[in-house]
């Protein structure tokens, strides 16, 4: 199953794109898709991220099961003070 996941804000630099393509086979929960994420972008594994599915922001714990063809968000946590 594909996944297409699109990077913003310092992501973008971080992982040298705007978007790619993630294959997803038995685990298509969240949490399984950002381990792919960051086991292709190590840079990204202490990075707080936040999630988007389909433009509904999304919890990077949630169980949720993503479906073919769903385009999911990649950014950082705002700070703020």
């Amino acid at each position: 199953m594909k996944i297409k996941v699109r990077y913003f804000a310092s992501f973008r630099e971080l992982v040298e794109c705007e978007e790619e393509t993630f294959d997803l086979d038995e685990d298509r929960s969240i949490s399984g898709l950002i381990s792919k994420i960051t086991s292709r972008h190590p840079k990204l594994k202490d990075e707080r991220i936040m999630i988007a599915v389909n433009e509904v922001l999304i919890d990077p714990t949630n169980r949720l099961e993503l479906n073919q063809n769903d385009v999911v968000a990649v950014f950082p946590m705002a700070s703020g003070g």
